[in-house]
């Protein structure tokens, strides 16, 4: 097969070098050709590169993550369909952010201040030096990276990486809970807003060390635009806040300049969508230690079994319509049980009936259940209320989640950039849609 001639690497790799991001070469295999540990606090010269680009092994290039250029963090989904639910739950960002098609999925990027790379089920987070393969590199399979979005004018959007968790991911199960539930059980909520005021939401999310500033903005946005009702305030008024915020944190933040801090915040603004007191599987457990419904958490003698079915409820009744996520991990942590006490019980109460398991979840994941509020007979099994293990879980495949593959977001005419235009198109021999 024909790979890019090296000048159009060295070229790309120059305009790379000049928006501030680390490159290096790789060959067809996409290994790196130079040591490039060096190269995860240092940027290349334009010797550097002629020099790397002038191999006849080299086939490509990758970028380098991390401070070194510029906070850059890249978001790899091995799975299509993974990227496809990510791209369905957070659209506008999925529009936002450049996005890159490799032979088997999407590279998102955006800027961060993630330190390490953190491994996934459907991918991982690269991040402080990892590398990324990135246009318009060739591999010898014959699939070439290209651009889906492309990279914007300007700087590279800043976003919290909490956002590219995957969507079954067992730490994420409550973060699911309040993307289904933002608008209607905050926005009208007064236990989320009342007690707070802007001198104590600047007062929470105020850095304590150095690298923290973006994520702390992000979490200010969260408190203004939910918490304290602010949605629909000018930006002049949202801007006095954060000028606010800007000052109290100076003793601890690098960046001196409020412009920057500024701008920062209106990226987070605008990719903001749930409240900084938002804990819905918390909530869930606090409001089932009270006593109420469901009455048929009473046939249960262990107390705190019957407040996990309570918080069951409370759970699927603001997911309505659809499943809820509840790992036992976070089930042990909330009721102050083993982890694996609180994983018998949860298949107690799938043996009994009272729920379902729409998607088992692993050690990576949280389980999808669905309530169904009643218990089945079971004459035969009478003490299965005491906490021992039920001997199997239902298989029924008719309660299976059905997978379902989604359209990636369009690439848009918006902003392209100049950067290495041979890698914005695609070949229609190797490109797929997700």
């Amino acid at each position: 097969m024909t790979f890019p001639q090296r000048p159009d690497l060295l070229r790309c790799a120059m305009e790379y070098a000049a928006r501030g991001i680390g490159v290096v070469p790789v060959n067809a295999n996409k290994r790196p050709l130079v040591k490039w540990k060096v190269w995860q606090t240092e940027r290349p010269t334009d010797r550097d590169l002629r020099d790397w680009f002038e191999r006849d092994d080299a086939h490509g290039l990758a970028v380098v993550t991390g401070k070194v250029s510029g906070g850059l963090t890249v978001r790899d989904f091995d799975d299509r369909d993974a990227f496809g639910a990510w791209a369905t739950r957070h659209p506008a960002i999925a529009e936002a952010l450049p996005i890159v098609e490799t032979g088997r999925g999407f590279h998102v990027w955006f800027t961060s201040d993630a330190t390490k790379t953190v491994k996934y089920p459907d991918g991982e987070l690269r991040a402080g030096g990892a590398i990324a393969v990135c246009p318009p590199t060739w591999h010898r399979s014959g699939v070439r990276y290209s651009w889906l979005n492309p990279l914007p004018d300007g700087p590279i959007p800043t976003m919290d990486p909490t956002l590219f968790l995957p969507v079954n991911e067992s730490e994420c199960s409550e973060c699911s809970e309040c993307t289904q539930n933002t608008t209607s059980d905050y926005s009208d909520s007064s236990e989320h807003s009342d007690s707070r005021t802007i001198e104590t939401v600047i007062a929470e999310t105020l850095p304590t060390q150095a690298g923290e500033r973006r994520h702390k903005l992000f979490n200010l946005a969260r408190g203004l635009k939910f918490d304290l009702r602010m949605a629909s305030s000018q930006p002049a008024e949202l801007k006095a806040v954060v000028r606010q915020w800007h000052g109290k944190a100076l003793p601890v933040i690098q960046t001196k300049n409020f412009d920057e801090t500024w701008a920062d915040f209106l990226a987070a603004w605008e990719c903001a969508h749930t409240p900084l007191s938002a804990d819905p599987v918390g909530n869930a457990f606090d409001g089932a230690k009270t006593e109420g419904t469901p009455t048929v958490a009473g046939q249960y003698d262990t107390p705190d079994v019957q407040r996990l079915v309570r918080a069951c409820h409370i759970l699927a009744h603001r997911a309505g319509d659809s499943p809820f996520y509840l790992s036992s991990h976070d089930a042990a942590r909330r009721l102050g049980v083993p982890q694996p006490t609180a994983f018998r019980w949860l298949k107690m109460l799938v043996a009994d009936g009272l729920l379902v398991a729409i998607e088992p979840g692993n050690r990576h994941r949280a389980t999808r259940y669905r309530w169904t509020g009643s218990l089945q007979s079971a004459p035969d099994a009478p003490g299965r209320t005491d906490g021992t293990p039920t001997p199997c879980e239902s298989s029924d495949a008719g309660t299976r989640a059905s997978v379902r593959a989604v359209d990636a977001p369009q690439s848009r005419a918006r902003g392209k950039s100049a950067l290495c235009p041979v890698s914005v198109q695609t070949s229609p021999t190797h490109r797929s849609k997700p």
